[in-house]
């Protein structure tokens, strides 16, 4: 229920109260995309280019993710948002996967923090013109 109202409140441009409510879903915590993306609409582009970077970095690390380009799929849905709303391109902070990637390079230049997750965001990003096109961004 939490997560539903933190989503509509992020949707209404209510942005402190949203990253509230995420954190008392508790998703903020073991998926930090949510209070990430929240961030970015905020402006506060370092603190989201951390938790997007963490969010990046325990997604390759799990166990129980396909091994294969699929994982790359899935990363690329949840950034997009498409496993949360059906027109995600209302809810995301990017118009398209390639300015997530700008953005998360721009930011990394700052600090040289996330070297593999860039590598894998670079991979994606790379392929979006090919085999993930298929997802209307």
């Amino acid at each position: 229920m939490e997560f539903d109202i933190a989503c509509a409140l992020e949707l209404n441009g209510e942005y402190d109260l949203a990253l509230k409510r995420y954190k008392m879903s508790g998703l903020s915590g073991e998926n930090p995309r949510h209070t990430a993306r929240v961030l970015c609409k905020m402006g506060r582009h370092s603190e989201s280019f951390e938790q997007y970077g963490k969010y990046c970095k325990t997604e390759m690390e799990r166990r129980d993710m396909p091994n294969d380009y699929r994982r790359f799929e899935i990363l690329y849905d949840r950034i997009m948002c498409h496993d949360i709303i059906t027109d995600s391109r209302k809810f995301r902070p990017f118009a398209t996967f390639h300015d997530f990637y700008e953005f998360m390079e721009t930011e990394n230049k700052k600090v040289h923090k996330y070297g593999e997750v860039m590598g894998i965001l670079r991979d994606i990003d790379s392929s979006v013109e090919g085999h993930m096109a298929r997802h209307n961004e």
